[in-house]
């Protein structure tokens, strides 16, 4: 075997076994999200938040095939949880630290309703300092009054499902 088909055969093979076929590596440090656009069909009124901005802290981990996200809450004093994101390319997924949604019984308050609320992240990187981040919301609902609690909590209907996109920078 001569040596360029060597050198050829352990690029394909080398390639072939990465997780992450990026030319860049994602920036550490602060990164801002800002909200870009919503489809709202839950009708909980995201679509007033567009604009709005919020900081947070990327760390990379696990040899660049995944990073953490800590939100930067210093000024609001909310707490919002960490996230631990896989990359796959150019993207990613992520898993908030403990729950990723809420079960709202209200039965115990007279109404025959289980709201479910599911929440997924996700989004990609266009470069080492920029990309995308998506938040979706499913809601769902259990009981025979499913209807009167969709008109309480002021969303269309259940099942709905609702998405923020935000645009990311790191700076």
């Amino acid at each position: 075997m001569s040596r360029i088909t060597c050198l050829t055969l352990a690029t394909i093979l080398c390639s072939c076994s990465t997780k992450n076929n990026r030319d860049f590596t994602i920036q550490e440090g602060p990164w801002t999200a800002t909200l870009i656009s919503v489809d709202d069909a839950c009708q909980m009124g995201l679509a007033d938040n567009v604009g709005d901005t919020n900081d947070y802290i990327i760390e990379l981990v696990d040899d660049g095939d995944a990073f953490t996200v800590t939100p930067d809450t210093s000024d609001s004093g909310q707490m919002d949880p960490d996230f631990t994101c896989t990359l796959e390319d150019n993207d990613f997924v992520c898993e908030p630290e403990g729950e990723a949604g809420d079960t709202m019984d209200w039965r115990d308050s007279g109404v025959d309703a289980i709201v479910q609320s599911t929440y997924t992240f996700s989004g990609d990187f266009s470069s080492e300092t920029t990309g995308t981040f998506n938040i979706e919301i499913q809601l769902t609902c259990e009981g025979s009054q499913c209807g009167e609690m969709a008109e309480s909590m002021e969303v269309g209907s259940f099942p709905c499902a609702s998405t923020q996109a935000f645009s990311t920078s790191a700076g």
